[in-house]
């Protein structure tokens, strides 16, 4: 299962995904695990003597983030996402839960 992300998943906002069962009409909550990009190789601001980093991450683009298999007992699935930052880069958007089929190249 995966989603795709774009804006910033991290530092004032937050992406989490929660699992859950339904039964007789009622769902409970079986885990959740919080969504984050992988850290940068180099800082995301300009650096004082040497200038933004040309490999700086890039906020703007939709990327996916791999939600791995539900646990055990869980049929039912919701994003959580929190937008709770103002700068240029502290916006949030995220896509519906998506299967991906992995199949091997022959």
């Amino acid at each position: 299962m995966a989603v795709w992300v774009a804006g910033r998943p991290e530092r004032g906002n937050a992406l989490r995904v929660e699992f859950g069962s339904a039964s007789g009409g009622v769902v409970r909550p079986v885990a959740a695990r919080d969504l984050v990009d992988p850290p940068p190789e180099s800082l995301p601001f300009d650096d004082p003597r040497e200038g933004r980093p040309h490999d700086r991450p890039d906020f703007d683009r939709w990327r996916v983030r791999a939600v791995g298999d539900p646990p055990p007992g869980a049929d039912r699935i919701r994003l959580h996402a929190v937008d709770g930052t103002a700068d240029d880069q502290g916006w949030l958007a995220v896509s519906g839960p998506a299967v991906r089929d992995v199949v091997p190249l022959r």
